[in-house]
């Protein structure tokens, strides 16, 4: 879960702060902190992101790729909120 909060290295950002919860044995973590952060950053609300990937014995390379598909599903993730966000602003003012 992440909330925003002003940039300690610059007031006039949004930064945010996270705290996560693991599973032991799962390394899904980061990647949870990390979207969270972003997305919290981004849209200035509270967020919680929930990670769960597995697969056996991966190997270096299962999990770059894992990594990869996760930050490129996180990449449409913002894109299709900030079109939703726009889109509902645009409808309030239409009232």
């Amino acid at each position: 879960m992440a909330t925003p909060r002003p940039s300690l290295a610059d007031k006039a950002k949004v930064s945010a702060s996270a705290s996560v919860l693991c599973v032991t044995g799962h390394k899904e973590d980061q990647l949870a902190r990390d979207a969270a952060l972003r997305l919290s950053s981004a849209f200035q609300c509270i967020v919680v992101v929930t990670v769960g990937l597995h697969v056996d014995d991966a190997s270096a390379e299962e999990i770059r790729r894992l990594s990869d598909n996760y930050q490129a599903a996180l990449d449409e993730v913002q894109r299709c909120v900030t079109t939703l966000l726009g889109m509902a602003a645009s409808l309030g003012e239409r009232e």
